[in-house]
């Protein structure tokens, strides 16, 4: 859950640096796993694709070049995404920011669509700790 004041001053510019998702997921292992990634934040639960102009895109994360045996990661791959103003779990209209704030829920999809889903081990939102 990102505070209310958190979300106001994203929403409303105030001066300082927006706020950036920090995700950290698995690389994918198989040689013909997909690659590049699109998250999608408070989309609803039958949204596996978006275009970039969807209120739930928050954009692509990708790795780059073949598979090669032995590079095997265990600590995960981190990307920092800068969250969009347009999100729509940050919208204005979101009765939750005037209050508690808003819940973001994040997933991680093939883009293009597809039903193999990068394991996502953590998120964290810079700018709020």
């Amino acid at each position: 859950v990102l505070p209310a004041s958190h979300v106001q001053a994203h929403l409303l510019g105030a001066g300082q640096p927006g706020l950036v998702a920090e995700i950290t997921v698995d690389r994918p292992h198989a040689a013909d796993a997909p690659r590049e990634f699109d998250i999608l934040i408070n989309a609803p639960a039958g949204v596996a694709e978006v275009e970039a102009d969807s209120p739930y895109y928050a954009g692509t994360i990708a790795f780059i070049g073949p598979m090669m045996h032995g590079m095997d990661h265990s600590q995960g791959t981190t990307f920092a995404i800068p969250l969009p103003q347009a999100l729509a779990g940050l919208s204005a209209s979101n009765a939750n920011v005037a209050d508690a704030g808003s819940e973001l829920v994040f997933r991680v999809v093939p883009s293009g669509g597809g039903k193999v889903k990068a394991k996502l081990r953590s998120v964290v939102l810079a700018g709020t700790r």
